[in-house]
Parts: C-alpha cells; sequence; structure tokens
C-alpha cells in the first residue's frame, strides 16, 4: 500500500515538473529598476512565431 501510494505521488511530481518547464517556454522575465522600488514582469507570448500577441503578468500574480 505505501509503495503503491509513493509511486503515485512520484509520478504526480514528475507530471507537474514538466508541465511547468512547458508553460514557461514562452515566457519571458522583464525587471524594472527604479529609485524607490524594483518591478518584476512576466511577458507570456501566444507563439514563438508570432510575438504581436502576447500577455503580461505582474510579479504578485
Amino acid at each position: 500500500m505505501i509503495k503503491k501510494l509513493f509511486l503515485c505521488f512520484l509520478f504526480l511530481f514528475i507530471c507537474l515538473n514538466i508541465f511547468s518547464k512547458q508553460s514557461k517556454k514562452n515566457v519571458v522575465r522583464v525587471d524594472i529598476i527604479g529609485k524607490n522600488a524594483n518591478r518584476s514582469y512576466f511577458i507570456k507570448f501566444s507563439d514563438e512565431n508570432n510575438l504581436n500577441s502576447f500577455e503580461v503578468y505582474d510579479e504578485d500574480n
């Protein structure tokens, strides 16, 4: 029973790790350094060939 539970958790960990790498493939991090604060934004492009369509995410989201 414990072996099956361990294998299940291992499988979920591997799936989550692969999914996070695939979702970050088209993401660029932009750091803006100001006098009083630093801000970070993430820009996610919809496609590698089409850079005209993108979404901007704040670091807090």
